[in-house]
């Protein structure tokens, strides 16, 4: 047991818990409220915090915390810092907010192997990731069978054709929020840009009014399985679309990469009139400035596969990943 004690009174852990690679502050935390055999809510208010939930912290954590938490676990300001998304662009945020965290049930086996338990990383709730930062194999949805769980990869509709993609996807966002130079100035808008309602194109017959997305002309089939979640799918909150679509929208992210000028052409005839100002915004946000030729890029990263990124017309969509199996 932890006496609640003063700010001014508080006092190093007598036993400070290791940290895991990529783990998130708020887990450590908990973990350290687990060995002492105290609820959360007595850990905020043991450690003076005006939060309600420790998973605040992982966003907002100021330097009188920073301060505080230095002294009582005995760590280093800076790894207390990369344990949260407080440096994550602003833009960005709303990509580290996920009310329900994937899991890699392969570092769960490690951790429980080595006798550590509830660990969350911080990879996990950031909803550009589709793979472990730690291991790197395919994060899953929480709950099912552990014995035989299923992966993104499995469970989504645009997993197997479209998988390679959406890590090409997944990179350059990543390679964005940890301050690397990136092929995208912005990848976050552009994550909005093909959130946005398409239409029907000039020329076309009109068949009235329906739901759909731009990110649909360049992955057929993005339409029909976002219909079902239609209000967890909007350009006004990307970090809230289901896991299993997320592989459709980082696999588009990298095909605009791929030839940014001739696709955002492409897409401008398919937004919907009245969001015609949303797009020109997030697509001069997200192309302004680009980096060296993508096959460049794409080889510095280490990506074997840069010629899954050469288009070629198919059907609704003018892009498509050539056949890797």
């Amino acid at each position: 047991m932890i006496e609640v004690r003063e700010d001014h009174e508080l006092k190093p852990f007598p036993v400070v818990l290791e940290a895991c690679a990529d783990e998130l502050l708020s887990s450590w935390l908990r973990r350290h409220a687990a060995y002492y055999a105290v609820s959360e809510a007595a850990l905020i208010a043991w450690l003076g915090l005006k939060v309600s939930t420790l998973r605040t912290v992982d966003h907002r954590f100021s330097l009188e915390q920073v301060g505080r938490f230095t002294r009582v676990l005995r760590c280093d300001p800076t790894c207390l810092v990369g344990m949260t998304h407080a440096g994550v662009p602003a833009e960005a945020r709303l990509l580290t907010r996920q009310n329900r965290a994937l899991v890699c049930h392969s570092c769960v086996d490690q951790h429980g192997a080595a006798g550590i338990h509830g660990v969350a990383l911080k990879s996990w709730i950031e909803a550009w990731r589709i793979t472990c930062r730690l291991c790197g194999g395919p994060l899953s949805e929480p709950g099912g069978s552990h014995d035989n769980p299923m992966s993104l990869r499995e469970i989504s509709s645009f997993g197997e054709r479209w998988w390679e993609g959406a890590r090409v996807g997944e990179g350059l966002i990543e390679r964005y929020v940890t301050g690397q130079t990136s092929m995208l100035q912005a990848p976050v808008a552009l994550m909005r840009l093909l959130l946005l309602p398409s239409w029907y194109r000039p020329g076309q017959p009109f068949d009235g009014f329906y739901n759909g997305w731009l990110l649909n002309e360049l992955i057929p089939g993005f339409d029909d399985h976002a219909r079902r979640v239609k209000r967890r799918v909007n350009h006004g909150a990307i970090g809230s679309i289901p896991p299993a679509l997320r592989v459709a929208l980082l696999a588009g992210i990298s095909l605009v990469a791929a030839s940014p000028a001739s696709v955002i052409d492409y897409l401008r005839p398919a937004c919907r009139p009245i969001y015609t100002r949303h797009f020109e915004a997030f697509a001069a946000a997200a192309v302004q400035g680009l980096s060296p030729p993508i096959d460049i890029e794409i080889e510095k990263m280490g990506w074997p596969f840069v010629s899954l990124l050469m288009p070629k017309r198919t059907g609704r969509s003018i892009f498509s990943f050539q056949d890797v199996s």
